[in-house]
């Protein structure tokens, strides 16, 4: 699922969307998606 496709089905833009996930990814001192996934995967927060 892509950052459009999130978009659309939150009803936000897309620059909404690229900006939480910037600000998330400082907020947590990661550089990367992946690093962001491998957090979500160590702390059990996927569903």
């Amino acid at each position: 699922m892509g950052v459009n496709d999130i978009a659309r089905h939150l009803a936000i833009s897309s620059k909404t969307i690229s900006t939480h996930k910037v600000r998330l990814l400082g907020k947590l001192n990661l550089s990367s998606v992946a690093d962001l996934m491998r957090y979500a995967m160590t702390h059990d927060l996927l569903q």
